[in-house]
């Protein structure tokens, strides 16, 4: 890129005003900035006070083309009711653009040529050649040669426009310049949409110069205005949050834990009294935490749809990996299912401790649960006569479904109602978003009221449940990451082995740092040089996964469902569990910027709709940051199989779903 620079510096600089200028042919891969070279080049030149005339090839159908360079005469053609001037004339004294020149028509190929050489143009349907002054630029994405071999364009016309040539390269040979262009373009679309100034984390660097960018300069551009407007951390990414609170809410869990053992071995009433006293303050922090999570999680669920409608629709490949994802959400969460009902009953705890901690929850009970409906009566109520009455009765994935329809609802509208709408939504998502993040900051004291009580009253039966629980959803994990192997090695034709090599790099990745997305260049490298997948597993369905697919999501949330019933004595009908897994899979793709191992908001409505206390979930999501280096490596085992299968059935990339992946993959910072 440097070479480019100091060709249009030596370029400028030699220019002479009212003199002729040579002309340009602009060479690139799409989306590098093909466009944005002519301009500076036309505010650069002598003839930056006339007017910049830019014109696509591509996109005017044949027939109007020549009208629109050339202009034509009244009568012309049907409808040429008054004569119109052509772009060059247009751009007299200034400079035309012509992009997509390789696609130029043979046929005006010809005129165009007559036209430059002549310095003049005749209007279609006219009789005189009218002189012009225009300083023509060009661009192409074309390979030209091979169309000069072929005839397919001509050769006397590509020498009249390529006096000079700019050749562009691609941003993935643009080192340092990948992170340059991001940082420029993020802080132009804070700028641009009022947003406060964000800075790009490390573990987001790793991902953005990773990436191999199909769609260049264009698609960097649009994934830094998604980072914009759906990132909401004001610097370095949410892995800062993960950091910050994941130890301090275990080390609060291990205090008091510590303090309630001592308080129950001694019969203290001082901390006996002590614990009366934090009670209230528990409670208003569970009452935030009920009050916040619906309108987070809807208002987030429809800023995601109306957001994608903003940068297109996912393309086939993307939609083919999408659905493998929740093919493989489901059969995970199957076996969870039933693995950890024979685990609770195989090892039941200690029945003291559990009926603390059921006691601890008034509300708890074999009452607690919704009543179960029929099927139809489940249909039915999909869609709620009254929204408000379903918020108020935790019903989730109904208000999903019609946040969902309503937000589909905006991106049908046209543009001047639906951008108004869109604004609207994503600043009602940050402001919800921010409050969450406040509450956030409370979690570890939080923690540390909640189970100092518990353990106050059971003493250390409490700690053993907690361990048994860690235990399971250690062993959970494992055994469905080792599952993944086999799975992989049928469905993607490889072998045992040639898998374990390609995923291991990434594995001991992730288990270092905690993180999905700082694992994906592992990932990339590992994909594209040890399984040698093809370019559309590494570049689109990689960065997709990373994204998207959280294979831990239905490990941990059923467990905990299923543990939290059997403590609180909840009954589970068939069809709970299944809503309940379904509304797990369909928050795992539009989690909002919250990073997990720190609290599940986005999923405690449907631990609420099962009948299931917050308070329990917030107690075991304490202890999840101990398995949670094991769920990131079943993340990326996840990640890397679900591409490896893809790529096996000769899937192809598609550049929209390029667009997606990359957005996502910068925006989020999950484990």
């Amino acid at each position: 890129m440097e070479k480019v620079r100091d060709q249009i510096q030596h370029l400028v600089a030699r220019q002479q005003p009212g003199h002729r200028l040579p002309s340009i042919l602009i060479v690139g891969e799409t989306g590098t900035g093909k466009g944005l070279v002519a301009h500076l080049l036309h505010r650069s030149s002598a003839r930056a006070s006339g007017p910049f005339v830019p014109i696509n090839c591509a996109a005017i159908p044949d027939t109007l083309l020549e009208a629109e360079l050339f202009g034509y005469v009244r009568g012309a053609f049907t409808d040429a009711r008054q004569s119109k001037a052509g772009l060059f004339q247009t751009a007299h004294r200034g400079t035309i653009f012509l992009d997509e020149v390789g696609l130029l028509p043979e046929g005006l190929q010809a005129k165009l040529l007559k036209a430059l050489e002549d310095r003049s143009v005749r209007r279609l349907g006219g009789t005189v050649s009218e002189p012009f002054d225009a300083w023509v630029l060009s661009a192409t994405n074309s390979d030209l040669n091979s169309a000069l071999r072929e005839r397919r364009f001509r050769e006397d016309l590509y020498h009249r426009l390529a006096v000079l040539t700019l050749t562009l390269p691609p941003i993935r040979e643009r080192g340092e310049d990948v992170m340059l262009l991001a940082e420029h373009y993020l802080a132009r679309a804070c700028a641009d949409y009022g947003l406060p100034a964000k800075t790009i984390s490390p573990s987001a660097r790793a991902a953005l110069t990773a990436f191999p960018w199909p769609g260049n300069v264009r698609q960097l551009a649009n994934v830094m205005e998604r980072v914009a407007l759906l990132a909401d951390a004001r610097s370095t990414g949410e892995g800062t949050l993960k950091r910050t609170l994941g130890p301090w809410s275990l080390v609060a869990l291990a205090l008091g834990c510590v303090l309630g053992a001592v308080g129950h071995a001694t019969g203290s009433s001082a901390i006996a009294d002590f614990a009366r006293a934090l009670e209230p303050l528990g409670a208003a922090w569970l009452w935030a935490l009920k009050l916040l999570v619906l309108p987070l999680v809807v208002l987030h669920v429809m800023a995601a749809i109306v957001s994608a409608r903003e940068s297109g629709a996912i393309g086939g490949l993307a939609v083919r990996a999408v659905l493998l994802f929740i093919g493989m959400l489901v059969a995970v969460g199957a076996i969870t299912i039933a693995v950890t009902t024979a685990m609770l009953a195989r090892f039941p705890a200690d029945s003291t401790a559990l009926a603390v901690l059921a006691e601890a929850a008034p509300s708890a009970g074999p009452g607690a649960a919704p009543a179960q409906p029929s099927v139809l009566e489940w249909l039915a109520g999909l869609l709620p006569a009254n929204p408000v009455t379903a918020a108020l009765a935790g019903n989730v994935l109904p208000l999903l479904l019609l946040s969902m329809l309503l937000a589909w609802v905006v991106t049908r509208l046209p543009d001047r109602r639906r951008a108004p709408l869109t604004r609207a939504i994503r600043v009602a998502a940050g402001a919800m978003l921010e409050v969450a993040r406040w509450l956030l900051w409370l979690l570890p004291p939080a923690v540390f009221v909640l189970i100092f009580p518990i353990v106050l009253e059971a003493g250390g039966g409490v700690t053993g449940f907690l361990g048994l629980y860690v235990a399971i959803q250690c062993a959970l994990v494992l055994g469905v990451t080792l599952l993944l192997y086999p799975l992989t090695a049928s469905l993607g034709r490889i072998s045992l082995r040639d898998f374990a090599r390609g995923v291991l790099p990434a594995q001991l990745v992730a288990a270092s740092t905690r993180s999905s997305i700082a694992s994906l260049p592992a990932l990339v490298e590992g994909g594209r040089d040890l399984l040698r997948l093809p370019a559309a597993a590494t570049g689109v369905i990689l960065p997709l996964a990373v994204a998207l697919f959280k294979l831990n999501r239905t490990v941990s949330a059923p467990l905990r469902l299923l543990v939290l019933a059997h403590v609180y004595h909840v009954p589970l009908s068939a069809g709970t569990v299944a809503i309940f897994l379904v509304t797990i899979i369909v928050l795992s793709f539009g989690t909002v910027g919250l990073p997990s191992g720190v609290l599940p908001i986005p999923t405690l409505p449907a631990y609420m709709t099962a009948g299931i206390p917050i308070e329990g979930v917030v107690i075991l999501e304490a202890v999840d940051a101990i398995p949670d280096i094991f769920k990131t490596v079943l993340n990326v085992t996840g990640d890397m199989s679900a591409a490896t299968i893809l790529s096996r059935s000769g899937l192809r990339a598609d550049s929209t779903g390029e667009v997606v992946a990359g957005a996502r993959a910068a925006i989020e910072d999950p484990a």
